[in-house]
């Protein structure tokens, strides 16, 4: 039997259309859990203990002492949160290797959305953090900082010698200046090449996707989403 162009158009089309329906179901997956995201927490007991906490989680470092005790002080609440919640890891026995796709997504929004509420709240240092405390692969990691990437016109990632890494996302240049200014881990040298390039390559002009190491000390990745 002869396979011709039409043949292929056609189940070219029929797949596509498969492709299709199975996004769309996906979609009204994700757009279910959007409108029931964290209805818990307006309930007791865990309304109570939010009211309490969140401003000074909001004052707090993600990750820090400080922010680990303030969550054990909120350990009624957060087991009942975790258990009526399927986008936390804690939800599940093994973690996040029981977790599906539409968990990841909400989770990675859950996390985007909680770093605005902290005064020095950072997705990238979030992802970062997370890697150690939920035990998840350096792919997923990288896949979660390449979905940034395709969220804000600009991003930078960097990692040092000492074992400093993390990063910075804006959609414009000044607003990611002003964020890595206020990163106090980096010296006034490093953010100058974090903003401007070693060889100050972007102090006058558009910064470009670009990948450099200087002397096996800092190694930066600049990237520009053309599409934002």
């Amino acid at each position: 039997m002869t396979y011709s162009q039409d043949d292929c158009i056609r189940d070219t089309r029929e797949h596509i259309a498969q492709v299709r329906e199975f996004m769309i179901g996906f979609s009204r997956e994700i757009l279910d859990r959007s409108l029931k995201h964290d209805q818990s927490k307006l309930k007791s007991p865990e309304l109570e203990i939010f009211t309490e906490f969140t401003p000074k989680l909001k004052n707090s470092t993600y990750g820090s002492d400080e922010y680990k005790s303030f969550l054990n002080e909120m350990d009624v609440a957060l087991k009942h949160h975790y258990s009526k919640n399927s986008h936390h890891p804690e939800h599940y026995p093994n973690g996040i290797q029981d977790m599906n796709l539409f968990d990841i997504v909400e989770m990675f929004c859950d996390w985007h959305a909680a770093t605005m509420r902290h005064d020095d709240g950072n997705l990238i240092k979030s992802i970062s953090i997370n890697k150690n405390r939920f035990g998840y692969s350096h792919d997923l990691k990288r896949i979660f900082e390449n979905t940034i990437k395709k969220v804000y016109k600009y991003s930078v990632l960097y990692g040092c010698t000492d074992g400093r890494d993390g990063g910075f996302y804006a959609n414009t240049q000044e607003e990611l200046y002003l964020k890595i200014e206020a990163d106090a881990t980096l010296s006034d040298l490093e953010k100058d090449d974090l903003k401007y390039g070693f060889f100050r390559e972007f102090k006058n002009h558009e910064i470009e996707t670009k990948n450099v190491c200087w002397d096996n000390c800092l190694d930066v990745c600049w990237y520009v989403n053309k599409e934002a």
